[in-house]
């Protein structure tokens, strides 16, 4: 049976940091698309559909999920940030159903208001934190530890985000935070271009994340600003930036930086500059440009998403959206080669930065907001499972 839409689509709390959260939705007609297998005529690409049903205080536009393979039953979760109930909701992926519900305190002596982000670390052992402080909590076995007593901060500002295409990173006694940095005559701006805030836990120290050899163009705002990362399993976390083909990558061992230019045969080199006055929209709007970034431990590979330029105006002389941009995925090895790249067709379906890596393969959210063939009560994916072997076969 098709979905059809009942209510207007809920959309995230926390629209006002990259063009792209953008919340005007531009409606017009499209087809629908109800099946179950989506056809991909691309060797070694299978896709499927997937509706997760939700309930009254849980929201179908995310912008955080993460996922968890339990060894021990056989069993991969989800977690979800729910701003509605200040927590997190766990959902199995087996059977596409709520298995559990974390909620916190907004006030008390142990609260945790306005949760923005999390991490999962094992499966009953996760990291919750408040927006723009160190304000946070490590639950393990329904015990709870602050974070700021964990790291032994003073400090209470922390300028960070976290999305699916901005995770919290993990790797041995560190965690990396996506800090955005603070540009103009702050006390904490920095000529650099700021990568992370370092969590160094045997260290007990909260350090910024450095490339002292790449300076932004412009505090404000510049072609090395809005980038997105990923970490592999080889110690590694991959930068990518919207305006420029190279990946930054930074060995967590060797504390050093080195980069891999990695073009895509769909579009030509993306402008590097936004010109002075010009509106921020438009120019990404009417420029190719690298969108997020995600590694697959299971099958070694990297997903890079390509937003394709187009006319920033509609027939009525308004400015579009980036819901209206078609979507590409560049799949890219270990050693940095592009493996293939194919585009998500109909151009209104997706809605890539809401996009994870499961055992089962790449979900891609659906829950563009031009799309009419979902509602409020469900979410929606294709899962794209990319087969290395057979592609070009």
């Amino acid at each position: 049976m098709k979905p059809v839409l009942t209510k207007t689509i809920k959309v995230s709390l926390k629209t006002d940091l990259y063009y792209f959260y953008l919340v005007i939705a531009l409606s017009f007609g499209v087809s629908s698309c109800s099946d179950d297998q989506v056809n991909y005529d691309i060797s070694g690409v299978s896709a499927k559909r997937i509706q997760i049903p939700l309930d009254s205080v849980s929201s179908n536009y995310n912008q955080l999920y993460q996922t968890f393979y339990d060894e021990s039953k056989k069993q991969e979760l989800l977690y979800i940030m729910n701003v509605f109930t200040n927590g997190v909701d766990i959902y199995s992926l087996d059977s596409l159903k709520l298995q559990e519900r974390k909620s916190f305190d907004i006030n008390g002596p142990a609260a945790l208001p306005k949760i923005d982000g999390f991490h999962i670390f094992k499966k009953d052992s996760f990291l919750v934190i408040s927006e723009q402080t160190i304000d946070g909590l490590i639950v393990s076995n329904n015990s709870t530890v602050s974070l700021r007593k964990m790291l032994g901060s003073e400090k209470t500002f922390f300028n960070y985000h976290t999305s699916s295409m901005t995770p919290i990173l993990e790797y041995k006694q560190k965690l990396f935070v996506y800090g955005l940095p603070i540009g103009g005559d702050a006390p904490d701006s920095t000529n650099y271009l700021e990568l992370d805030l370092v969590l160094d836990f045997e260290k007990r120290t909260i350090q910024k994340l450095y490339n002292e050899d790449m300076e932004p163009v412009d505090k404000r705002w510049g072609y090395l600003r809005y980038h997105t990362r990923t970490i592999d399993d080889m110690g590694r976390i991959i930068y990518s930036f919207p305006f420029t083909s190279e990946l930054l990558i930074y060995d967590i061992e060797l504390d050093s930086f080195y980069t891999k230019d990695v073009p895509s045969q769909l579009i030509e080199t993306p402008a590097k500059m936004l010109p002075s006055g010009e509106n921020e929209t438009k120019h990404f709007l009417e420029n190719n440009q690298f969108d997020g970034i995600l590694f697959d431990k299971y099958k070694g590979l990297y997903y890079r998403f390509i937003k394709l330029s187009i006319n920033p105006m509609d027939n009525s002389g308004r400015l579009k959206n980036a819901f209206h941009q078609e979507t590409a995925v560049q799949v890219i090895d270990k050693e940095f080669n592009v493996v293939t790249e194919f585009k998500l067709t109909p151009v209104w379906q997706y809605l890539s930065k809401d996009s994870f890596v499961s055992k089962s393969g790449l979900y891609i959210s659906e829950a563009n907001h031009l799309n009419e063939n979902i509602h409020e009560d469900s979410l929606y994916f294709t899962i794209f499972n990319i087969d290395k072997q057979n592609i070009n076969k």
